[in-house]
């Protein structure tokens, strides 16, 4: 094991159990493996073929709507927000009509309204 910085404070084994549950039920990240962990290098994080990070402030009520949907149909909520930018990017599929408009109005004040009633 590495030698641990000063300062250090490990987390307690309820602590490491917490953290460890929440793992288990977060849909954006997974336990690693020893092969993960096999191909890992030091260093700064290297971006996927086509991909480029960026740094964006979205609303916090936009974040969990893509978060619930996400979770529904299985995916992570950064792939979600990915493809409906990509789709919205598109000239075919991102033609922002007036029933298009309306649609998302709708399923966003929705959202809120949902957020507002459980908040």
């Amino acid at each position: 094991m590495p030698k641990l910085k000063s300062g250090h404070i490990s987390p307690t084994p309820v602590e490491n159990a917490k953290i460890n549950d929440a793992i288990s039920t977060d849909p954006d990240t997974r336990e690693m493996t020893d092969e993960d962990f096999a191909h890992a290098t030091v260093g700064a994080a290297r971006h996927g073929e086509g991909k480029t990070r960026i740094t964006i402030w979205v609303d916090c009520s936009t974040v969990a709507a893509f978060k619930s949907r996400a979770a529904e149909q299985g995916k992570g909520y950064q792939t979600l927000m990915n493809e409906t930018l990509r789709a919205a990017a598109s000239k075919d599929g991102g033609a922002l009509t007036e029933d298009v408009l309306r649609r998302i109005l709708r399923e966003e004040l929705h959202q809120v309204w949902k957020d507002c009633m459980i908040g």
